[in-house]
């Protein structure tokens, strides 16, 4: 029994890094719903494939860091990226990602009041 402690670690923090991954699948599930204005069947689709992708990036990594041996610590690492990536990370990178589109937005439009590119542009 002591000879299995010795990879949990490893496990633990592989299957964290797929929760993160798995996070990230879920913002942008959820981005495409919004960009999509999904009504109840393309939010089931987008329901159905965030669940699937989840479920395959889960099972690949248990397949190759734990081979297919499915423990509650990797579980509990798939949840602690998931808290993770919910909780740090994924505020991080919509506020950083609305202020590139703010950023691209305010070019774009200061681009566009040139007389020189709308004599280009016409």
């Amino acid at each position: 029994m002591l000879f299995y402690t010795v990879g949990q670690a490893q496990v633990f923090l592989s299957m964290w890094y797929v929760g993160m991954a798995i996070g990230l699948w879920y913002g942008l599930c959820s981005w495409a719903r919004r960009k999509l204005e999904a009504g109840f069947f393309l939010s089931l689709a987008v329901d159905i494939a965030f669940s699937l992708g989840a479920a395959i990036l889960t099972g690949a990594a248990l397949w190759h860091v734990n081979y297919l041996d499915l423990r509650l610590y990797a579980l509990l690492g798939v949840l602690c990226g998931c808290l993770l990536y919910a909780l740090s990370l994924g505020p991080l990178l919509r506020w950083s990602l609305r202020g590139v589109c703010r950023l691209v937005r305010t070019v774009k439009d200061w681009f566009s009041r040139r007389k020189l590119v709308q004599k280009i542009l016409k």
